[in-house]
């Protein structure tokens, strides 16, 4: 199978999660380049700062040869066309998560046409991880380690 030129992940990341990374993997797999990008303006309300987040991504990085970490602010099928890339890779754990991905899908079609979305689930063992449910456990001072990996569990356990 011929790799696809660039694959654009975008989200907010706070924390990443092993769904998050089990994505990572697979877009790895399909993709010459993979850059993820934090959102630095989401309408989230985030527990790390964009810096923190897009120093957890470099902690993994180097798992992952063909993956570049960035953030970003804006809309982000602007970056996608500032970065020259038309595929965007999207995740996907439930219904809901598919309902509002579709929709985000068709305005960013409307917008750019040329730009193409890739819905992914990952593995189903991983798959009702939450980055909020996370955030959760960190905030109440639970054991988070099952949901993260032991490189982003020891950067968060320093932070916090």
């Amino acid at each position: 199978m011929n790799k696809l030129d660039k694959i654009l992940y975008p989200g907010s990341f706070d924390p990443i999660t092993l769904g998050h990374e089990d994505l990572i993997r697979q877009a790895t797999r399909l993709a010459s380049t993979v850059i993820v990008a934090v959102a630095e303006d989401n309408q989230k309300t985030s527990l790390f700062t964009s810096k923190q987040r897009v120093l957890m991504l470099e902690a993994i990085q180097k798992n992952y040869p063909n993956l570049e970490v960035l953030s970003y602010s804006g809309l982000t099928i602007d970056l996608v066309k500032k970065l020259n890339v038309q595929y965007m890779m999207r995740g996907l754990r439930n219904e809901i998560d598919y309902i509002n991905e579709r929709d985000l899908n068709d305005m960013n079609r409307i917008l750019s046409p040329e730009i193409h979305t890739i819905f992914m689930q990952s593995d189903p063992a991983l798959r009702s991880i939450s980055s909020t449910i996370v955030r959760q456990l960190i905030h109440l001072k639970k054991d988070f380690s099952p949901f993260v990996s032991k490189e982003i569990f020891n950067l968060i356990s320093s932070w916090h």
